[in-house]
């Protein structure tokens, strides 16, 4: 028997108690007006209801009680934590309040009080049996979404604990020591793919907790997605594209061709040797193949010093370390029915773009906390870009610097409506603007070493270099996690 299907039968049994503990409790007659002092139900006392029945809620939860003796209550403590109570809603028969949103619960609550609400009146007081949960985890990120069997990935979110299993696309769980660890403040968790994991299907990432379930974007293992794997002159990757919009296209050829700038491409040293971070991807189709900015296609990746840009460069066109230019048009045309194969909605000419988003694969081994490393998905100006900078980071009190080390790859993702450019677009939009760019086809990957907004100014620096792989056009959707609640009154 799993974690999960143990956790649902804990549940069950909890849920009897609650049911059979909603009896009289101890009280003094001259303080319980109305009665005895007792608690018969527990209502749910939301927009979405006032008369359903409940055995158990989330932290935040506005419920409920009915039952009698209940004219002078005073307090309320939830798993041992004071609730607010406002007399206004106290009567002789019921009393609304809600669950604390910082009560303690799992294993942060002592046992002693743990799934209880405890009502005190001026006569006497009464304890019941009610599951606390806490609020439903999310997921919102993850470190890498085409890594190697074997690796841990690391899934970013909120309230991730007491983690029962995480479930892959395919239907692979992982359980038990492939839980590699949980965050104490449930901001992550770190998970090991297993050796014989498949890439041929991808999809969302399920995290199932004591608490609901999580689902990641459904951007996980599209390793069918990559449209430009290697970054080099002779990428056909063996894909044949059609469309009505360039020759290149509708022929297939040069339709992944990578050249530029100050860029070295068709790298394939595993990188970084040692630790355990995300290894350079190696796969059956594409082999072990990676570009470098700056560099060059004799030496290899170069890391060199980056100055700031002045207020005189022109970033876009003249201010960067270096470009990986290939066929656009011809990228955004393979995806064109991609996910059907798979079972899923098809992507069309009439997707909106809003559904999609870049990704591709980069590693930066040495301290970064200036710049930016951008993708141009049209050669058309600043509103067909869409920029990276994990150093620059959002908390309560505003931006912060926060420096990047990483140990390995890191996965970049752009949603297509981050680019001004692709508000309220479509794929055919995308095609269009890519075949009639500037510079017809161009699309490229490069670097600024220029203001990034909301951060200080940026500083020079040293030994740089970015390794990058593996560029995809990805579904980009979230799946609504289940109401435990509805599920439950359906």
């Amino acid at each position: 028997m799993n974690k999960y299907m143990l956790r649902k039968i804990q549940l069950a049994v909890l849920a009897l108690f609650v049911a059979v503990s909603m009896t009289a409790c101890d009280s003094d007659d001259d303080g319980a007006a109305s009665g005895s002092l007792a608690i018969h139900t527990v209502y749910q006392h939301t927009k979405k209801s006032t008369t359903r029945v409940i055995e158990k809620a989330r932290l935040g939860t506005m419920i409920r009680l009915e039952g009698t003796g209940l004219a002078t209550v005073r307090e309320i403590y939830c798993n041992g934590y004071p609730a607010t109570l406002n007399l206004n809603y106290v009567t002789p028969t019921s009393v609304i309040f809600r669950i604390p949103s910082k009560a303690p619960v799992g294993s942060e609550c002592d046992p002693e009080v743990a799934n209880t609400i405890r009502v005190v009146t001026l006569g006497g007081e009464c304890t019941i049996l009610f599951l606390i949960q806490d609020e439903a985890p999310s997921v919102s990120r993850l470190s890498h979404t085409l890594p190697n069997p074997g690796e841990i990935i690391t899934i970013y979110g909120s309230r991730l604990r007491e983690i029962q299993q995480v479930n892959l696309p395919g239907g692979v769980a992982v359980m038990g020591d492939g839980i590699v660890e949980e965050d104490e403040d449930g901001e992550f968790i770190r998970v090991r793919i297993p050796e014989d994991y498949a890439d041929e299907v991808g999809g969302a990432i399920e995290v199932v907790s004591a608490n609901g379930i999580a689902y990641s974007r459904n951007y996980f293992n599209r390793r069918k997605h990559i449209v430009n794997s290697k970054f080099y002159a002779e990428d056909s990757d063996g894909f044949q594209t059609s469309n009505n919009y360039c020759d290149d296209c509708q022929s297939g050829s040069h339709g992944y061709y990578g050249w530029g700038s100050n860029v070295a491409t068709d790298l394939t040293e595993t990188i970084p040797a040692t630790g355990d971070g995300h290894k350079s991807t190696d796969n059956a189709k594409f082999g072990n193949r990676y570009g470098a900015i700056p560099g060059d296609s004799e030496s290899g990746a170069l890391p060199a010093t980056v100055p700031v840009l002045s207020g005189s460069d022109n970033a876009y066109d003249t201010g960067a370390l270096g470009r990986a230019i290939f066929n656009g048009c011809a990228c955004y045309t393979r995806i064109i029915g991609l996910t059907k194969e798979l079972g899923e909605e098809a992507i069309t000419t009439a997707t909106p773009l809003s559904k999609l988003a870049i990704q591709f694969d980069v590693y930066v081994p040495t301290k970064w906390s200036s710049g930016r490393i951008a993708y141009v998905a049209v050669d058309g100006g600043p509103d067909y870009m869409s920029s990276y900078h994990p150093w620059l980071v959002t908390t309560a009190s505003g931006k912060e610097v926060v420096p990047v080390e990483m140990k390995g790859w890191e996965t970049v993702t752009l949603p297509l409506e981050s680019f001004p450019a692709f508000v309220g677009e479509t794929v055919l939009y995308l095609q269009k603007a890519a075949a009639s760019g500037e510079w017809t086809y161009q699309s490229f990957i490069t670097f600024y070493n220029d203001q990034v907004a909301g951060a200080p100014a940026p500083t020079e620096i040293s030994n740089f270099c970015f390794y990058f792989q593996n560029l995809r056009i990805v579904p980009y959707e979230q799946p609504e996690a289940p109401d435990e609640d509805e599920e439950e009154e359906a």
